[in-house]
């Protein structure tokens, strides 16, 4: 249905639910058995024991962003978690991993390539991979927003070829991994829409080819009666890590206007922003960013990009959202606007808020502006939400607002 992604693409997950999405799969029975939702409430568990665990995603094209927030307290060698990409049998991975070499380490490997360097955030942190066509960037940060790179970019054509053993046909899953310890990920984002989004990585199109080639490759309208490209499931955030600007790489030779939709074009679909594209005159650089503020958007979406224009007016590469300006002054700073969590949401009979700051007062408001549950978060087993009838709320709770829904 519309109302929910309608391409086979990996789902977002900021496991607050009481049970993982079933779009989530294991390679084997023992892995399907090593995750949790209760060992720390709002956070996915994997416990692989002496040995390796994972919960994948199937992947969805070659262009893309994943980042994870992940706990692990790494005291051995050996002792790692992260985000991993895998073939069928697992012969052949890619693995993004906080872990322990001798002292706490961030990493990523690949065959016979591995890049560590020292940790400087200890054990809570944030893990993310871009993927560029058969090339990965790997990174890591302090807030999901703010990176720094974790060695080189490299090839990963041995990942996307046809493999042996009659493995070839499985293809490539991505997702999560922890290695002879247990890790905690607070959140997952298959394509992170904080980072570059290359629109040759898109899901459907009409209207339009493609002009240049290589990392320049880009696509522009075909004819004066404009035409669209969609990006299936772009993870905007969520509490304070929204999207509140929108910027494209684009250049011009005429004149236009770029429509920003999401969900669907038209009828059930939400139109963002607009975005004016003008040539540059007298300047040389092959791509410009225009840029417009956004309401607060977050979630997952399809995001739809629509020509105004003559034809060939403009080429647009490129789609990134920002978060607030705060979350871009420095990777050594922590951003921590609110360490808590509604957990389940949704929820059936009852939610509870995980935080590490007890006594903090609550406020729960109908979508109407009424004020319907309120008072003071004494404890984390503490029950609320249970005289609530079913439907959508706005729980405000710390500096942050967020919206609850009771299911029946």
């Amino acid at each position: 249905p519309k109302s929910a992604i309608p391409w086979k693409l990996p789902w977002s997950d900021y496991f607050d639910q009481e049970e993982i999405n079933l779009s989530w799969h294991f390679m084997n029975k023992r892995a399907a058995s090593q995750y949790s939702l209760i060992d720390k409430p709002g956070w996915l568990t994997l416990n692989p024991g002496t040995g390796k665990t994972h919960i994948l995603h199937k992947e969805a094209r070659h262009h893309y962003a994943i980042v994870t927030k992940i706990d692990i307290d790494a005291t051995a060698n050996g002792h790692e978690a992260g985000i991993y990409l895998t073939n069928g049998n697992e012969s052949v991975s890619v693995e993004v991993y906080s872990g322990y070499n001798n002292a706490k380490v961030l990493g990523y490997r690949f065959g016979s390539v591995t890049y560590e360097e020292e940790n400087p955030l200890g054990n809570e942190l944030w893990l993310k991979v871009e993927r560029f066509d058969h090339k990965i960037t790997c990174y890591y940060g302090s807030n999901g927003i703010n990176w720094k790179p974790i060695g080189n970019t490299i090839s990963v054509t041995g990942l996307d070829k046809g493999q042996e053993n009659y493995n070839w046909w499985v293809g490539t899953s991505d997702g999560l991994y922890a290695s002879k310890t247990e890790a905690h990920f607070d959140s997952y984002a298959f394509k992170d829409g904080f980072s570059d989004l290359p629109l040759i990585g898109y899901n459907n199109y009409f209207g339009l080819e493609t002009s240049g080639s290589g990392i320049n490759k880009a696509m522009t309208n075909s004819t004066s009666k404009g035409g669209w490209i969609m990006l299936g499931g772009v993870e905007l955030g969520n509490e304070d890590r929204v999207a509140e600007r929108v910027t494209v790489q684009a250049n011009a030779s005429y004149s236009g206007q770029l429509e920003v939709w999401i969900d669907d074009l038209e009828n059930d679909g939400t139109m963002i922003a607009t975005i004016a594209i003008e040539p540059k005159v007298g300047d040389d650089k092959p791509w410009h960013e225009y840029s417009t503020e956004l309401s607060n958007i977050s979630g997952q979406h399809d995001i739809y990009l629509r020509w105004k224009g003559v034809a060939n007016a403009f080429n647009v590469k490129s789609i990134r959202f920002f978060a607030n300006d705060s979350f871009y002054t420095g990777i050594d700073k922590t951003f921590k606007p609110n360490n808590w969590k509604a957990f389940p949401n949704p929820f059936k009979n009852s939610f509870t808020i995980i935080t590490d700051k007890p006594g903090t007062s609550f406020s729960i408001f109908s979508l109407d502006g009424r004020m319907v549950e309120s008072g003071s978060v004494e404890h984390s087993n503490q029950t609320l939400g249970q005289f609530l009838d079913p439907g959508l709320y706005l729980l405000k709770y710390q500096s942050s607002v967020i919206k609850l829904n009771k299911i029946k």
